[in-house]
């Protein structure tokens, strides 16, 4: 969402393209952003459900594929897979 913000606020020009087509990239990136942060949001609001579980867990693999959320993801995905957790989520 950041790219979005320089986008929008410094404009274009500064990054030698054309107006329309650097706010139309802000605007792809705006979007993009708000969806996959309700993506990851959604498991805040959802009740524990076995298929809830699988839906964190595949949020938590995404993650790994970033070297920069790396550090938070494997330690999660550690405890995501213990039994207690699979338990509290229905999941056999």
């Amino acid at each position: 969402m950041a790219t979005a913000l320089i986008f929008f606020v410094v404009g274009p020009d500064k990054f030698e393209m054309p107006a329309l087509f650097g706010n139309l990239m802000g605007a792809v990136y705006l979007l993009l952003g708000l969806v996959l942060f309700a993506a990851c949001f959604l498991p805040f609001v959802l009740r524990p459900r076995p298929w809830v579980w699988t839906y964190d867990l595949v949020i938590i693999a995404l993650g790994l594929s970033s070297p920069c959320l790396l550090p938070a993801s494997i330690p999660l995905i550690i405890f995501w897979v213990k039994p207690e957790t699979r338990a509290y989520f229905g999941k056999p």
